[in-house]
């Protein structure tokens, strides 16, 4: 008997504990879409290799913000579209009355869009999302000769 009021007081604490418990998606880094361009001829760059690193920081140096890349690093289509995905995660979490008041997963988390490739000048673009930004007409600088 002494058994069975220990395991039935476990299972009324616990479910006075999960009560009000949810699971929802979070993102940790946003994601981007757009068309890659030349910013002379304004001609799509196909093949560009595009990705986003998880700081948002405009003073970092280049090396700085290549060296926190995440995946998936895309390559632009032959009209020069990307699309990276936002990274989500699954949390788990205990709500009360603020419930109603909360959008799950929808605060803005900063990233950098890099984009590079051979013949330009490597470009940087930090943003902000709380999912997947269109960044529109993303425009790369030709090196010099």
């Amino acid at each position: 008997m002494k058994s069975f009021v220990q395991n039935l007081t476990l299972f009324l604490m616990a479910g006075l504990l999960c009560s009000g418990c949810v699971i929802f998606h979070q993102t940790e880094s946003p994601g981007a879409k757009g068309v890659v361009l030349d910013s002379q001829s304004r001609s799509p760059i196909q093949g560009a290799e595009v990705a986003v690193s998880q700081t948002s920081d405009p003073s970092l140096s280049l090396a700085n913000v290549l060296a926190a890349l995440r995946s998936p690093t895309i390559h632009t289509d032959e009209a020069g579209r990307f699309s990276v995905p936002a990274e989500r995660s699954l949390v788990f979490g205990f709500t009360l009355l603020w419930w109603p008041l909360m959008k799950f997963g929808e605060s803005p988390q900063g990233g950098t869009l890099v984009l590079r490739r051979d013949g330009y000048e490597p470009a940087t673009i930090p943003f902000y999302s709380g999912s997947v930004t269109n960044l529109g007409e993303v425009l790369m600088n030709p090196t010099a000769q």
